[in-house]
C-alpha cells in the first residue's frame, strides 16, 4: 500500500490549536447529546 505524503505538522502550534478547538467542539456536542438522551432541559422536562 502506497504511503500518503502530508505536509501536516501535528505539533505545530495552529495543529494543536486546531485540535484543541475540535476536541471542545465534540465535547459540547457530547453534552447536547446527553442532554437529548435525557428527555431535553430541566423546561422540558417539567
Amino acid at each position: 500500500m502506497a504511503v500518503l505524503a502530508t505536509k501536516l505538522n501535528p505539533r505545530s502550534g495552529e495543529f494543536q490549536a486546531n485540535a484543541n478547538a475540535m476536541r471542545a467542539l465534540v465535547d459540547d456536542l457530547q453534552s447536547q447529546f446527553a442532554k437529548v438522551e435525557a428527555g431535553g432541559g430541566e423546561a422540558a422536562r417539567a
